[in-house]
């Protein structure tokens, strides 16, 4: 890697300003190999974000856009803010910088914030500085995995109270040569294997095409001083050993090419995921049902048909919209959920506490519900219900203006009900271990769990099923059945009418 980089500061401007303007279009492998960055380079890049066909958008708009710049003071976010306030000053966008003091490295970690102070006001930069305690005697994977939570969890308050559009992190291509690596030595499938995606909700990399290597390069023709992070170069962190053992040992065996090889076969993966994800939305939005607490729904038959290789990446969809990301997920996760299948195994562990449980003839993924929501009701008038994707709303009226059979309907979303029997407080809530029911007709109460067992509930939707309670009493299963004691007989004169809007149903 002695390999000497010539940097042309105005191609990088050019390729920053696209990226800020333009749609990201995943086809970099097609541009013309070069040793280094120059104009040729961002040419063709410039060319391919603002004119290739057959590729999806990322990023869309013709205006620029106000980006906050993620500073930790060392050499890649330090070109990135040189960069993008170039390119800003320019075209009249507003660039901000964030960074965050973890207080883990003493007077080293202090320095860090002094000098990301005193570049943002050499170039006039509005910095906003949050100090995090983290403890140090965490497992490196945890520390890391807190860090980058709140690292992030910042970055979101900032655009939201400034109305920011997009984060810039300064992730290169080494950086998504390290990725690579220690997905496909974790057993990442495609997904994982596509490495850092350049454009990630608002999340954009502009650095992403280019090594540490040529960053450095940059910043030394440029003159321009960072700090360096003594805690990269402890072997103690996953990314760490890749970089300083792993990856020097690859390319002393298959020579520099091996740095882009590596990128080439993560941007035809990332085409190839971005194909299969397209494939695999389309089957979802078919075939499954996503409920109001987040469970997934898969059609179980439907499934069954599905190739090994489709049911693995149906899986880790599943999996990335329940946890947010791919980070901990392994194609054994996938296999242990497709052998369960084929053995008619009711419930299976996924990684990261997710659970697949066969019921019937649908196959769930989720999450246990551990906040269940309950929620005052208005005696008079409408209630969001928004952890259920429902709206309740409450009218009076007296049973002399409704037809009898409307005064009969109790199971449905909506119903009729003795006014005089629903005093209490209105309120509704999730099914709780040993709630009891008094159903339409029966005299003497229930389980709720022997009711939802008899009414053939599927056991992950039971918890949620929203309950309305008068009082500490049960009066309504939402969608099925209200209890026998506030039923309308031939001595109500005044009718609640209860009427539910969902919004889907399941």
């Amino acid at each position: 890697m002695s390999q000497r980089f010539v940097v042309n500061t105005y191609a990088i401007q050019q390729h920053l300003r696209s990226l800020t303007i333009w749609a990201y279009i995943p086809d970099r492998m097609a541009r013309k190999k070069t040793s280094g960055l120059d104009e040729t380079v961002f040419t063709s890049t410039l060319s391919s974000l603002t004119g290739a066909s057959g590729s999806r958008p990322k990023m869309v708009g013709n205006e620029p856009a106000d980006t906050l710049v993620a500073l930790s003071g060392g050499p890649d976010s330090v070109a990135l803010l040189h960069l993008i306030h170039a390119v800003s000053m320019e075209m009249g966008f507003m660039v901000a910088a964030a960074h965050v003091n973890y207080r883990l490295r003493g007077e080293e970690s202090q320095g860090d914030e002094r000098f990301c102070r005193d570049l943002c006001r050499q170039l006039g930069i509005k910095l906003h500085i949050k100090k995090a305690s983290l403890s140090a005697r965490k497992s490196g994977t945890n520390l890391q995995a807190e860090a980058r939570r709140i690292r992030y969890s910042f970055f979101d308050e900032i655009c939201a109270k400034h109305q920011l559009t997009w984060i810039a992190t300064g992730h290169n291509k080494t950086d998504n040569i390290e990725t690579i690596l220690m997905n496909l030595c974790r057993g990442a499938g495609t997904f994982g294997l596509s490495g850092i995606e350049p454009v990630s909700g608002k999340v954009i990399r502009p650095l992403l095409d280019f090594t540490r290597e040529e960053i450095i390069a940059y910043l030394q023709q440029n003159h321009l001083p960072y700090r360096i992070d003594r805690s990269n170069l402890e072997g103690k962190y996953t990314r760490n050993k890749v970089r300083q053992q792993l990856l020097p040992v690859v390319v002393k065996i298959f020579g520099d090419k091996a740095i882009g090889s590596i990128a080439r076969a993560g941007q035809i993966l990332a085409q190839q995921e971005y194909y299969l994800r397209g494939q695999i939305s389309r089957l979802l939005d078919r075939d499954a049902v996503v409920t109001p607490f987040g469970k997934i729904a898969l059609d179980l038959k439907r499934f069954r048909r599905y190739d090994d290789l489709l049911k693995q990446l149906l899986i880790a969809d599943c999996f990335e919209r329940l946890t947010g990301s791919l980070q901990n997920f392994d194609l054994a996760a996938a296999q242990r959920v497709i052998k369960q299948v084929r053995l008619a195994t009711v419930k299976a562990d996924l990684t990261s506490g997710l659970i697949a449980e066969i019921v019937g003839e649908r196959l769930y993924i989720y999450r246990t519900a551990k906040d269940k929501p309950s929620y005052a009701v208005r005696r008079k008038g409408s209630t969001c219900l928004q952890g259920y994707g429902m709206e309740i709303s409450i009218e009076e009226t007296p049973t002399a203006k409704l037809a009898s059979k409307e005064l009969r309907l109790g199971k449905n979303l909506k119903v009729y009900v003795d006014a005089d029997k629903m005093r209490g407080k209105l309120t509704v809530r999730s099914p709780r271990v040993g709630d009891h029911f008094s159903p339409l007709g029966m005299k003497g109460s229930k389980k709720l769990s022997d009711f939802f067992v008899d009414r053939k509930i599927d056991r992950p939707l039971r918890e949620e099923k929203p309950l309305l309670l008068c009082g500490d009493k049960i009066v309504w299963i939402i969608g099925h059945e209200i209890a026998d004691n506030i039923k309308i007989s031939a001595l109500t004169r005044t009718a609640l009418k209860l009427e539910v809007t969902q919004h889907r149903e399941f």
